[in-house]
């Protein structure tokens, strides 16, 4: 038989003790979202007011979430503002009780969707924007003050303010080069907006003699134009010079509201006087300007041989980039090209001289001139913008043709040395045979072929051509020479 215990006076105590501490726990334990069941009391009470928080209720019971810690607006130009967002939660069980958000910082400001009180589960979203006033650094925070434990909760707010700039920069060439009299020229001029503000009041002035808009985006004082940050806009001028001799006092400005405003540039070009007459007219056997209608799909040889040119793609005449005359040729660069076999069929020996020359205008570089034999379309003469010219089986390298701005080209074979000139001067020569005669080829315009009858057309040329002519039987230029602009004579 077991004894049995005394309970005594400390016994009774320690009793007391742990059962407080059992209460104190499941009090605790309720804080923290458990629920407890408290024993019934013998005799009910009077219902009492809920107790004000507690502090070890308040962190889980009244507690705010904000989206982030800080904002930073980085650079932004004075006088531009930026928007940010931040979203505030209650993620506790009580409802809080709110004041209007409040910032710091002079050039801060807000607006909130939090009202006067913050349901559990609820969020509200504050706007702040950030309207820099001057240049430099701006600091300031977003103040939420409730009655959540740890109000109020700050959010930091970081911004600079940049010096507002519109700069319109030129980006062209600005020589016309020889261009004959009572013909026109045109060449564009893009002005791009490097700044971070918009370009306002953009209006485009021409001085000079015989000069006017081809083209033009950029406004006039009359009607000006807004140019945005890092867009551009174009001026496309054209000169008809009436009188050999230098353009003279000439420009194009363009004035706005840019930091740089006007953006200047001087014009160049030389007007020469037109030959009447070409001494080996009865030979040419290709002659191609544009046409007179912009938009013309099918091209008339102009020459004594009167020869069948075919189109190809959508190859056609246009008016906004011209040499001479109201038109060129403009080839796309993705199927365009032009085929007249007849102005090389007088070449029957394969050491008869000739010329081929054109005005170019390359976008892209692609060929010029391509001659390949009919039976299985191997190269027999090529020329390319690229500085290659392929004769046989070999590549030979010369200086490239620029892009986008007109240039003379000229191809010329003696019966024994073939020479490349770009603007009247040599920059390719090199003796060669030619290994098959040309009235055995295709002869392209605008692209070369690969396989037998002209068939896989590729290397496009892309961009524009004018004053297209083919003379067999001589070679027109053996040395340097001065360019005669467009066009060339039909007599």
């Amino acid at each position: 038989m077991k004894p049995l215990h005394r309970i005594t006076a400390a016994t009774l105590v320690l009793v007391a003790s742990l059962a407080q501490a059992q209460v104190s726990h499941q009090y605790r334990a309720q804080t923290r979202g458990l629920v407890v069941t408290a024993p019934e009391a013998a005799t009910p009470a009077a219902p009492s007011p809920a107790p004000a928080p507690t502090e070890a209720q308040a962190p889980t019971t009244y507690l705010l979430q904000a989206s982030t810690t800080s904002l930073s607006f980085g650079q932004v130009p004075v006088g531009q503002d930026a928007l940010l967002q931040v979203l505030l939660d209650n993620v506790g069980l009580g409802t809080v009780s709110l004041q209007a958000p409040q910032t710091t910082g002079a050039d801060f400001s807000s607006t909130s969707t939090c009202g006067a009180s913050l349901a559990p589960g609820a969020s509200c979203l504050t706007q702040v924007r950030f309207l820099p006033s001057a240049a430099g650094a701006v600091s300031g925070s977003l103040r939420f003050s409730s009655s959540a434990v740890g109000s109020p909760l700050l959010v930091t707010l970081a911004g600079t303010g940049v010096q507002a700039v519109g700069s319109l920069v030129a980006q062209s060439s600005s020589d016309f080069g020889p261009t004959d009299v009572g013909s026109a020229a045109t060449r564009s001029f893009t002005f791009t907006n490097s700044g971070n503000l918009p370009a306002t009041d953009v209006a485009a002035v021409l001085t000079g003699a015989n000069l006017a808009f081809a083209a033009n985006t950029c406004g006039t004082p009359g009607a000006t134009a807004t140019v945005a940050a890092g867009a551009s806009c174009v001026v496309t001028v054209q000169w008809s010079p009436a009188s050999p001799g230098a353009l003279g006092a000439a420009s194009l400005s363009v004035t706005s509201s840019a930091a740089n405003s006007p953006s200047s540039m001087a014009l160049s070009g030389t007007a020469q006087a037109v030959v009447q007459s070409d001494a080996n007219w009865s030979g040419v056997t290709l002659l191609l300007g544009g046409g007179d209608t912009a938009g013309a799909t099918s091209f008339a040889d102009e020459s004594p041989a009167n020869t069948a040119v075919t189109r190809y793609g959508q190859t056609h005449a246009n008016a906004t980039m011209v040499r001479s005359g109201a038109t060129s040729l403009y080839f796309d660069g993705a199927g365009d090209y032009l085929r007249a076999d007849g102005a090389i069929s007088l070449l029957t020996t394969a050491s008869m001289p000739w010329t081929m020359e054109a005005w170019i205008y390359p976008v892209s570089h692609g060929h010029v001139f391509a001659a390949n034999r009919k039976s299985d379309g191997a190269n027999t003469m090529l020329v390319a913008t690229t500085g290659a010219t392929l004769n046989g089986p070999t590549v030979y390298d010369y200086p490239d043709f620029p892009l986008n701005q007109w240039s003379h080209m000229a191809v010329t074979y003696d019966g024994s040395t073939l020479r490349v000139f770009r603007d009247g001067a040599q920059v390719y020569s090199r003796t060669y045979a030619i290994n098959n005669t040309l009235s055995n080829c295709v002869f392209g315009i605008g692209a070369e072929f690969d396989t037998a009858n002209g068939g896989t057309p590729g290397n496009y040329f892309k961009g524009y051509l004018d004053e297209i002519r083919v003379t067999p039987g001589v070679a027109r230029y053996t040395a340097g020479f001065t360019v005669v602009g467009a066009p060339f004579p039909r007599q």
